[in-house]
């Protein structure tokens, strides 16, 4: 979940991620290289980098979510 709640990933096996921006959720897939996470949506792929429990880029800072 973003620290402005505008966003949320939710990572599936098979590297599957649900994207949920302004309340619309689009599937995309996603790949770890290192510190980076790669979710390639529809049309364009975005960077992120995982810094501890948190996912940054793009505007975004999204911290992991214990279920």
């Amino acid at each position: 979940m973003d620290r402005n709640a505008r966003a949320k990933f939710e990572f599936r096996e098979r590297n599957r991620v649900y994207v949920t921006l302004f309340d619309e959720v689009m599937e995309a897939g996603y790949d770890v290289d290192g510190n980076r996470v790669i979710v390639r949506l529809p049309g364009s792929n975005q960077v992120y980098t995982r810094q501890g429990v948190w996912i940054c880029g793009n505007g975004l800072d999204l911290k992991r979510q214990v279920e």
